[in-house]
Formats: C-alpha cells, sequence, structure tokens
C-alpha cells in the first residue's frame, strides 16, 4: 500500500510538473506574441503618425499657398479700385473746373451787363 500510495505521489507530482512546464511555456508564448503585437502596433502607431505628420505638412503648403493666392488676387484688385477711384475723382475735378469756369464766365458777364446798365 505504502509502495503504491508512493507510486502515485511520484506520478502525480511528475505530472503536475509536466503541466506546469507546459503551462509556463504556453504562457511565455502568449508573452512573446503579446510582445510581438505591441511592437507591431507602436510601429503601426508611429508609422500612422508619420503620415499624419506628413499629410498635416502637405495641408499647410496647400493653404499657405492659397492664401498667397488670394492675398495677390486682394492686392490687385485693390490697387485696380484704387486707380479706377483716382480716374473718377480726375473726371469730378474736370468736371467741376468746368462748371466753375463756366460759373466765372457767367458771373463776369453779368457783372459787365450789370456795369454797363449802371
Amino acid at each position: 500500500r505504502l509502495v503504491i500510495k508512493e507510486y502515485f505521489e511520484f506520478t502525480l507530482n511528475h505530472k503536475l510538473e509536466k503541466l506546469r512546464a507546459e503551462l509556463k511555456h504556453d504562457i511565455d508564448k502568449v508573452q512573446a506574441n503579446l510582445e510581438q503585437v505591441k511592437a507591431e502596433l507602436k510601429h503601426d502607431i508611429e508609422t500612422l503618425r508619420a503620415e499624419l505628420k506628413s499629410d498635416l505638412e502637405q495641408v499647410k503648403a496647400e493653404l499657405k499657398h492659397e492664401l498667397e493666392q488670394h492675398k495677390a488676387e486682394l492686392k490687385h484688385e485693390l490697387e485696380t479700385t484704387k486707380t479706377e477711384l483716382k480716374r473718377d475723382i480726375k473726371e469730378i475735378e474736370q468736371k467741376l473746373t468746368i462748371k466753375l469756369g463756366a460759373f466765372l464766365v457767367i458771373g463776369i458777364t453779368v457783372l459787365s451787363v450789370l456795369n454797363k446798365l449802371f
């Protein structure tokens, strides 16, 4: 009986040790897989971060270019408007000069007529 009990204990301990070793091996495999997945995710995140940074720089450059184009267009429109306003002011000045000259001629004529009458 004692021999059978020791045999079963030995067998049981042997099987438990074998199971522990298999379990440890499985745990080590899972940890290795987790480390690999972690490394791949880290790599993917870094790749994505680099792509996003590149995309952001490209969008930034495009926006800057568009802004410069709009700025140039606005500057051109401002210069055109300025030129048109200067031309309009000169036309108004010429018309006023002509009208003032006409009023002056009329005033002189009226004074001349009045002077002859009195």
